[in-house]
């Protein structure tokens, strides 16, 4: 597990497994701990392995005030470009889905699956297919 800070803003990204495509969300708000971010990411991971995707579950968070939150969104997505690695997010608390290029409505669906998957082995931890 990797917290990745940004230089330009209050932000940072938690990634599970380095040297892989990521997938996960994004969140801004006054404050985003690292601690759940990194619980997060490491679920988006056995969620993307259960349907059998090669890729890394990642969390983001932006802490900023609700005035300056557009800007710092924006600002976000500028820097994390310049990055290796190719990051999808989907839109999470405080963010909107318009704010993250959301542009394959299949990878929400996929999201959605993975919440369930790890919404039941959560509540199961021993179940198997």
């Amino acid at each position: 597990m990797k917290i990745q800070k940004l230089e330009s803003i209050n932000a940072f990204v938690a990634v599970d497994l380095e040297n892989a495509p990521g997938r996960g969300i994004l969140r801004a708000s006054k404050k985003i701990l690292q601690g759940g971010a990194k619980d997060l990411a490491r679920s988006m991971t056995y969620g993307l392995a259960s349907l059998n995707l090669k890729e890394t579950g990642i969390s983001a968070g932006i802490s900023t005030t609700p005035e300056e939150k557009n800007e710092a969104i924006k600002t976000f997505f500028e820097e994390i470009s310049e990055w290796e690695n190719e990051f999808t997010f989907t839109a999470g608390l405080g963010v909107k889905s318009e704010d993250t290029a959301e542009d394959k409505p299949e990878e929400k669906l996929q999201l959605l699956a993975m919440g369930t998957v790890i919404s039941a082995l959560s509540a199961k931890p021993n179940a198997n297919t």
